[in-house]
């Protein structure tokens, strides 16, 4: 498990630059990230992977980080017959899903693997081979025909792509599970990156902001302030930040992956009996470490520029 490479993305200033500081406020860490993104760092609307860290009623610590989607993708349509999915699925019938966009998926652990998202929160099809509607969507779900539900979750890792010039890449893996996300639930393992599932897609995308001014970090966090910048222009110092950032990009771990339907259903009846069986893969790279700060260094930065919000 190599660490990224501190002289190539951590080299640089011990504080970020509070212009950056400044660009990264944002109101909540849902629907102002994409107008902070777009006005603020010249997004471009693709898949992106940032940190969203919420600072405490003074804005002098951290409060808590989560890793944060967003924006397109250029993947494929995944197709299987049902018979691949559901222990009782039918050959003849096909399912088709789009994962056009990373926005739907939600980080709730503090880490590097989502929540597990429901099936409707994506494009979806099934078509029935044996009625010449190959390219003709069945109305609805098919029902009483051993087809069941299923969710999806996003695992994602550093990649070893990652290069000064291109900067931090993430590599991710989109995971079906044949099961709702709420019948999961009645299985806490089912929490874990571990939890078994089958491989619909993989993909790339870069980790950002990228930072104007180079600090001993690759990216700039989206702060969510607790009083705003413009009232209380205080902000964690930059070890904080980089504690806090590490906290969030070092949970990670590699998707278990299921090939067949009896494999994927096996695992399942194992762990439930033995929880200990779960298998968190180790990332392939990680995140370098960074050592807590004292209570007692309660240094923090002053942020120089202008704040303005966006309408």
């Amino acid at each position: 498990m190599p660490d990224l490479d501190r002289h190539i993305h951590f080299g640089g200033a011990e504080d970020v630059h509070p212009d950056d500081l400044g660009r990264a406020a944002v109101r909540n860490l849902t629907t102002a990230i994409d107008t902070v993104l777009h006005n603020n760092f010249r997004w471009s609307g693709a898949a992106i992977g940032v940190v969203g860290l919420t600072l405490n009623q003074d804005n002098t610590r951290v409060a808590n980080g989560a890793f944060i989607t967003r924006g397109d993708t250029d993947l494929a349509e995944y197709r299987q017959t049902c018979d691949q999915i559901w222990p009782e699925g039918p050959a003849n019938v096909t399912l088709a899903i789009r994962v056009s966009s990373l926005n739907p998926f939600t980080f709730s652990s503090g880490g590097l693997h989502s929540d597990l998202i429901p099936s409707e929160r994506f494009t979806h099809s099934f078509y029935d081979a044996s009625q010449g509607a190959t390219n003709t969507p069945i109305l609805g779900t098919p029902s009483g025909r051993g087809i069941g539900e299923f969710c999806l979750r996003l695992v994602c890792q550093p990649s070893s792509t990652s290069s000064g010039r291109k900067g931090v890449i993430i590599k991710y893996t989109v995971v079906l599970y044949p099961a709702s996300a709420d019948h999961l639930s009645n299985s806490p393992e089912s929490a874990f990156a571990g939890w078994p599932g089958f491989r619909i897609a993989d993909g790339h995308f870069p980790l950002g902001p990228t930072p104007t001014t180079k600090w001993q970090c690759p990216i700039v966090p989206l702060l969510r302030p607790g009083i705003p910048f413009e009232e209380e222009d205080n902000a964690p110092s930059g070890a904080r930040l980089r504690f806090a950032v590490a906290a969030v990009m070092r949970k990670c771990c590699q998707a278990d992956i299921s090939r067949t339907v009896a494999g994927l259903f096996s695992k399942w009846d194992r762990i439930r009996i033995s929880p200990r069986d779960i298998q968190d893969k180790p990332p392939a790279n990680t995140w370098p470490e960074h050592a807590p700060v004292p209570e007692t260094e309660g240094e923090y930065t002053q942020i120089m520029c202008q704040i303005k919000y966006p309408a």
